[in-house]
């Protein structure tokens, strides 16, 4: 713990992380404050002067909320929290490797996870745009070639299973068997 190496290196390590983690607050902050009525993917504010804004973050949280609703899903909130984990330990000195395809480990698990939500038809958690059109190819994959309820149900617990394995390597939880 608490190794930046030389001057330099701690000013870089404690500014990036400082930089990350306004980031991650400001979207876990716009996620936990979404509202349908806000203007983001759906509607279109236009520079309206008299627009009610419900988000903590006002117009630009309500515009990141509502686009990584869509094109992530209820997920996103693992990105975040990856994003303010991350930045943390960068402040603090922990040495953090791969930081990147630990980034894309996430973001993989997170689509796996909701390929799995979208295709057992799970209506508790939204599901984003990437996911289902990924679930939408497989299925239709899977049915040009069979159409055997087995190979389907076996193929989504894979799916699962490698997405919250992928979620686990972006957390660095290691498991023992």
């Amino acid at each position: 713990m608490f190794k930046y190496g030389s001057f330099r290196s701690f000013v870089i390590k404690f500014f990036f992380g400082l930089i990350f983690l306004f980031i991650g607050i400001f979207y876990f902050g716009s996620l936990l404050g979404f509202s349908e009525n806000d203007p983001g993917f759906k509607t279109y504010s236009g520079g309206e002067t008299g627009l009610v804004v419900s988000n903590f973050f006002g117009l630009y949280g309500s515009y990141v909320s509502s686009y990584s609703f869509v094109i992530i899903g209820s997920f996103s909130y693992l990105t975040s929290v990856f994003i303010i984990f991350e930045s943390s330990k960068l402040i603090l000195g922990v040495n953090s490797r791969f930081i990147f395809l630990r980034f894309l480990s996430n973001l993989c698990g997170v689509i796996f996870i909701g390929i799995f939500i979208f295709i057992q038809k799970i209506e508790l958690l939204n599901v984003g745009l990437i996911s289902i059109f990924i679930s939408k190819i497989l299925l239709d994959l899977i049915n040009i070639y069979s159409n055997n309820v087995l190979i389907i149900s076996l193929l989504n617990i894979f799916i699962l299973i490698l997405g919250i394995i992928l979620v686990m390597l972006s957390f660095l939880i290691k498991l023992k068997l």
